[in-house]
């Protein structure tokens, strides 16, 4: 049978551990929910942009709008490439009707190794008033999102018809 200062000193060493697990729960607790820090938003002078290879088929047209950063930048893009216009040789503006298709918007990070890219869609045939001979656009510009200066990439040597119908999606990870 245990002595009167046995149960005691079991009963503190309980309490103690107790204490502790709670001190402990309580602890990773509070450092579970405090938020890392996200990177800030990207920039237009902190990417570089490429329009990967075209998929084509039944007068549609697909491409990879691709979004690397400079060097050991790390930023986030969230959402959708906004006042797209197509440019000619020129320099002049030509006829852009942009749009863009639900889709899921969530934060994408670059950083060195990992791109985002989104989806351009346009159209391959003409409407019965455009000519079937007219010359593609030589570039896009566009702004990301959150930021007020413009992009330019040079367009892919293919005409955009229907009185320059471009639609795209929200930006996702590579």
């Amino acid at each position: 049978m245990r002595s009167k200062a046995q149960i005691v000193t079991g009963a503190l060493t309980l309490a103690t551990a107790g204490a502790l697990v709670v001190v402990g729960l309580d602890t990773a607790a509070t450092a579970a929910t405090v938020p890392a820090k996200a990177p800030a938003a990207c920039k237009a002078d902190q990417v570089t942009v490429t329009i990967g290879q075209i998929d084509a088929g039944a007068g549609q047209r697909y491409a990879p709008l691709t979004f690397s950063v400079h060097g050991t930048t790390t930023c986030t893009l969230t959402g959708f490439i906004s006042k797209a216009e197509f440019i000619a040789r020129d320099g002049s503006a030509l006829p852009t009707n942009a749009s863009h298709w639900n889709d899921h918007v969530a934060p994408t990070t670059l950083s060195t190794g990992h791109d985002a890219s989104v989806v351009l869609h346009w159209e391959g045939i003409p409407a019965d008033d455009e000519n079937i001979d007219q010359a593609p656009p030589a570039y896009l510009k566009f702004r990301i999102p959150g930021d007020s200066h413009d992009l330019t990439v040079r367009w892919p040597d293919d005409p955009t018809f229907q009185h320059g119908q471009l639609q795209t999606g929200a930006i996702h990870a590579v």
